[in-house]
């Protein structure tokens, strides 16, 4: 991995520096872990989001920003989880926004489906709100020719021995496991 991700990462999110020096491009948040771990067969970066750009509306302000003036090869990307809340509607026209942005770029994009978490009315947020946005997301690749990246069917299966219990949260096994996931997507892009 680069020694630089970090930096950049920090200077990206403080709103230092544009993110356009690099061939491939990871939006990532708990599977950061994980996407560094892999032996990646070329360069990529990964930035992570600070948390209050985790979610579409703001990351639409920044996007910009971040994609800068650079050729990314691949752009792999999720946002579902810290909209959970956000009625479906204003969800699916931010992230056909943030997609037809992404588009013109010229890279692949990679949509990654957001992974399960458990009802927990205390946090206001249910399984089924991840299941939602999961099928409104699908909708709107399929519009627009976006692969797939389905974390929520892989790690699916696993979450008992992966995710932390009655969180939304994993394991460093799980994270492992969906930076694997993640990993693969990419490279698989990439050969085509």
């Amino acid at each position: 991995m680069d020694e630089a991700v970090p930096i950049l990462q920090g200077a990206v999110e403080r709103g230092e520096q544009s993110a356009d020096a690099v061939a491939d491009l990871v939006f990532a948040n708990g599977v950061n872990e994980g996407i560094q771990k892999q032996n990646w067969s070329h360069a990529i970066r990964v930035l992570r989001l600070a948390k209050e750009f985790q979610v579409t509306d703001l990351t639409r302000q920044k996007l910009d920003f971040w994609l800068g003036d650079g050729k990314w090869d691949v752009v792999h990307f999720n946002f579902g989880i810290h909209d959970r809340n956000t009625p479906i509607g204003e969800y699916s026209q931010r992230l056909e926004q943030l997609v037809e942005r992404m588009k013109k770029t010229g890279a692949k994009l990679i949509w990654a489906t957001t992974t399960p978490i458990p009802d927990d009315p205390a946090k206001k947020q249910t399984a089924a709100s991840i299941v939602e946005r999961n099928q409104a997301a699908a909708q709107i690749m399929q519009e627009h020719g976006v692969a797939t990246d389905d974390l929520f069917a892989a790690v699916t299966p696993h979450l008992e021995t992966m995710q932390n219990p009655n969180d939304v949260h994993f394991n460093a096994a799980g994270y492992e496991f969906l930076g694997q996931q993640v990993g693969k997507a990419i490279e698989d892009v990439l050969q085509q």
